[in-house]
C-alpha cells in the first residue's frame, strides 16, 4: 500500500489559505428535511496516511481512502491563521442561514492538534456559535483524540449548537479492519471513545460497505453486523458508506486489475433498510473532496433512479422512500453475485496482492496504470 501511495507522480499541493471545497447536500434534522453545508478544509493530511515529519512521504493509511491525502499540503504545516482564512472563506458562501447543519471536515481528525492547531479549532468553534444560524455541527476524529477535556471545551464554545462527532468505525470485524481496511485502532478503542463522546454530544459511526478484497455477500454481511454492533454500543446514528474508487488506493489498483467492483446500489439499499429498522441511518459515499472516480452503481437503466431515492431518504429518513423503485432490471445479476462461492479470504488476498506486486514491480505496467483507465466495465 505504501508503494501504491508513493508511485512517482506530481503531488500538486493546494493553497494553505483556500479550502478544498464547499457544497450543499440534503440532510435531516430532528425528523425534518434540512440542508447541510459541507466544508472540506485543506489540511496537511491525515497523520495516518501522511508522515507529518517528512512532508511528501505518504504512509499506507486506510487502504481505500484517497481524500485524506489528495489536494492536501502533503505534510507541510498549515498555520492557525491560514485555517481561519479557509474556514471563513467558505462559511458564508452558501448562505449558512439556510443550512442549519454544518459538516466541517479537515480530512483527518478535528481534535488532532498536529493536523489542526488548537488556536484555529477554538476560533472556528467561536465563529460558528456567534453566527447563530447553525443548529448542528458535525466533526470527525479518530478515537485517540477524544477526551473529556476537548469535548467539554468544544461543547462550551459551541453553546446552543448541537455537536455530533463522527468516528470511522467501518467494520466490527477485527479481521476485516486489519486485512481489508487497515484501521489504526481497535474495537476496544472505539468503545472507550464512544462512551466518552456520549457523555457530551451525539455520536455518529461510519460503516464501510465493500472494502478491498471482500465479495459482495461478505461486504453486505459485514456491514449489517457492523450496524448492529454500532447501535449496541449506543451510537445515535450510522452512516452507510459504500466504497468509492480512487486511483491511488488499494481498491483503485484492484479495480484496474479487474479484481474489484464497487458495491451494487442494491446492496446499499439492503443495508440501509436493515439499519433503518434499528436506528437513525444516513447513506453516504459521494461527499468527498476531491471526488472519486467510480461509485456504487447498478445498471445504466436504474442507477440514476436509485441514487435519487437515496438522496430523498437522506432528507426524509422514511424507509418507504427506499422501497419504491420502478426499475428492478438488474436485481437478478446482483443476486447471482451474492450467491457466488469465493475462496477463503486470506488466500484470496494473497493471490490478489501477488497481482498488485507484479504491477508495482514493472515500470511499463506502472506507466500504463498512470495513463490509463481500467478496462473493467461497471455494471
Amino acid at each position: 500500500m505504501e508503494s501504491i501511495r508513493n508511485i512517482p507522480r506530481p503531488l500538486n499541493p493546494g493553497s494553505p489559505t483556500e479550502a478544498k471545497k464547499s457544497e450543499r447536500w440534503e440532510g435531516n434534522l430532528d425528523g425534518e428535511s434540512a440542508d447541510r453545508l459541507v466544508i472540506y478544509l485543506r489540511s496537511s493530511g491525515c497523520s495516518w496516511a501522511i508522515d507529518l515529519q517528512k512532508p511528501g512521504h505518504l504512509l499506507p493509511g486506510c487502504l481505500d481512502c484517497e481524500h485524506s491525502v489528495a489536494e492536501t499540503t502533503y505534510g507541510r504545516p498549515i498555520s492557525a491563521a491560514d485555517y481561519l482564512k479557509q474556514f471563513r472563506g467558505k462559511f458564508h458562501d452558501f448562505g449558512v442561514k439556510r443550512c442549519p447543519i454544518l459538516c466541517l471536515y479537515n480530512e483527518g481528525s478535528f481534535f488532532n492538534e498536529k493536523e489542526l492547531p488548537a488556536e484555529a479549532r477554538r476560533q472556528i468553534l467561536r465563529d460558528i456559535a456567534d453566527d447563530g444560524h447553525v443548529k448542528r455541527l458535525v466533526l470527525e476524529t479518530l478515537p485517540s483524540y477524544v477526551s473529556d477535556a476537548v469535548l467539554q471545551e468544544t461543547t462550551d464554545l459551541l453553546g446552543s449548537v448541537e455537536l455530533e462527532v463522527g468516528i470511522g468505525l467501518e467494520s466490527s470485524s477485527e479481521a476485516v479492519r486489519a486485512l481489508c481496511i487497515n484501521k489504526p485502532y481497535s474495537l476496544k478503542a472505539f468503545e472507550r471513545a464512544a462512551e466518552t463522546v456520549r457523555q457530551y454530544c451525539r455520536l455518529l459511526a461510519y460503516v464501510m460497505l465493500k472494502p478491498s478484497f471482500l465479495s459482495e455477500k461478505e461486504a453486505l454481511d459485514d456491514a449489517k453486523s457492523t450496524v448492529e454492533y454500532a447501535f449496541a454500543k449506543g451510537v445515535d446514528a450510522v452512516s452507510v458508506e459504500p466504497v468509492s474508487v480512487g486511483k491511488f488506493t488499494m481498491s483503485g489498483v484492484l479495480y484496474y486489475l479487474n479484481l474489484y467492483r464497487p458495491a451494487w446500489l442494491w446492496s446499499v439499499l439492503d443495508c440501509a433498510k436493515f439499519a433503518a429498522s434499528r436506528g437513525e441511518v444516513r447513506i453516504g459515499g459521494y461527499q468527498f473532496a476531491p471526488a472519486y472516480i467510480y461509485h456504487a452503481s447498478n445498471c445504466d437503466l436504474c442507477t440514476r433512479e436509485v441514487k435519487g431515492r437515496i438522496q430523498l431518504f437522506n432528507q426524509t429518513h422514511k424507509r418507504d422512500d427506499l422501497e419504491r423503485i420502478s426499475f428492478l432490471c438488474c436485481t437478478k445479476a446482483w443476486q447471482r453475485e451474492l450467491a457466488e462461492e469465493c475462496p477463503p479470504l486470506e488466500l484470496r488476498i494473497s493471490k490478489q496482492l501477488d497481482r498488485v506486486e507484479s504491477l508495482l514491480s514493472d515500470p511499463k505496467a506502472i506507466n500504463d496504470f498512470l495513463r490509463g483507465e481500467s478496462a473493467f466495465n461497471v455494471l
